[in-house]
């Protein structure tokens, strides 16, 4: 099964699912489960040193991280499409008409986003400590929610078939 997690930037919240998803894959010797991810802007975006930071804290390397610009053909050779938020979804539908499903539906059962820092912080720009915090609780939070990503991952595919991009 090939997953791919959708976020602006590729920088923050895709790119974490990604790298710990991996690592969950690795430390429990999991096979054929492959996770990628792509941003909805092409723009060259830096990966926040907060965010290396609190993977980094977690035994995660993502020095080899590299954003990728989502494009059909990442779209095509995924079979669970997993958005970070609901704009993204919406980009998904209108861009490439491809449906998808939201990490925390995935997990919690839940259709609500995983916010970024922008949509939270007021003034985030002058707020560099509570970004920065923000950043490590999303790290956080995405990383011990991978368990349950990980163990939905069937039930998701078998409900939401009808919603969910599977090739």
């Amino acid at each position: 099964m090939n997953i791919i997690f959708i976020c602006t930037g590729n920088i923050f919240r895709s790119m974490t699912a990604e790298y710990c998803l991996k690592d969950y894959i690795r430390k429990h010797d999991i096979r054929n489960v492959n996770a990628s991810s792509a941003a909805t802007r092409n723009e060259a975006y830096e990966v926040f040193t907060e965010t290396k930071a609190a993977l980094n804290d977690l035994g995660i390397n993502i020095s080899k991280h590299k954003p990728t610009f989502l494009t059909k053909e990442l779209l095509d050779n995924n079979d669970l499409i997993i958005a970070m938020s609901r704009i993204h979804q919406e980009y998904l539908t209108k861009e490439f008409n491809a449906n998808s499903i939201l990490f925390n539906d995935v997990c919690y059962r839940e259709k609500t986003s995983v916010k970024d820092a922008t949509e939270v912080i007021p003034n985030w720009r002058a707020n560099s400590k509570a970004v920065g915090e923000y950043i490590k609780e999303i790290v956080n939070y995405i990383h011990d929610s991978i368990p349950l990503l990980v163990s939905n991952l069937k039930l998701t595919l078998n409900n939401h078939s009808d919603n969910v991009t599977i090739l």
